[in-house]
């Protein structure tokens, strides 16, 4: 049997968000598609914390790259009750009480991601990537996606930088 989208659930800590940026790059362009239906870097309480948005920014530039068979996601779990014994799921999304609700890091790393994308995948060169060490395992520092708006022309670059030290980079638009 074959299936037109398959559904993939990843709950990971924020190392191996990192690790998994490749994952789509190899699977087959002909094979089904990918709907990722649950996905969240697990840390930080009760909402995600900064290291953690981090990582899912990374894994969606991974999957923004290879939207052409990534054809959507969901972050998981979304909500959480911030009331003492509220919690069901530790690392939520979206925080709440009976009068407040606020976004994680990785809530305003979605807003960024959203408001800025285009409709067509722009390859991109990379040269030089940095390695960090996490425990023990050798890493990429910068995580990438880039988008073209058909209409406007306008590229949307995005540039994670997942370690501690600061990087530079330089970037060409070849034929702009």
């Amino acid at each position: 049997m074959k299936y037109d989208v398959i559904d993939e659930h990843y709950y990971r800590n924020t190392a191996n968000m990192y690790r998994a940026f490749h994952q789509y790059d190899s699977y087959d362009r002909k094979g089904p598609k990918i709907f990722c239906g649950e996905w969240a870097s697990r840390e930080g309480e009760p909402t995600t914390n900064m290291n953690a948005a981090l990582g899912d920014a990374a894994w969606m530039a991974g999957m923004e790259r290879n939207s052409d068979i990534v054809i959507a996601h969901c972050y998981a779990p979304l909500f959480v009750n911030v009331n003492p014994h509220g919690m069901q799921w530790k690392s939520d999304l979206i925080g709440y009480d009976a009068l407040n609700a606020y976004g994680s890091p990785s809530y305003y790393a979605q807003c960024m991601f959203a408001g800025n994308v285009g409709d067509r995948i722009v390859p991109v060169e990379v040269n030089g990537v940095p390695t960090m060490d996490v425990r023990g395992a050798k890493m990429d520092q910068l995580y990438y996606s880039a988008t073209r708006d058909a209409k406007t022309g306008k590229v949307y670059l995005k540039l994670v930088n997942g370690g501690a030290a600061l990087v530079t980079v330089n970037i060409s638009n070849a034929g702009a």
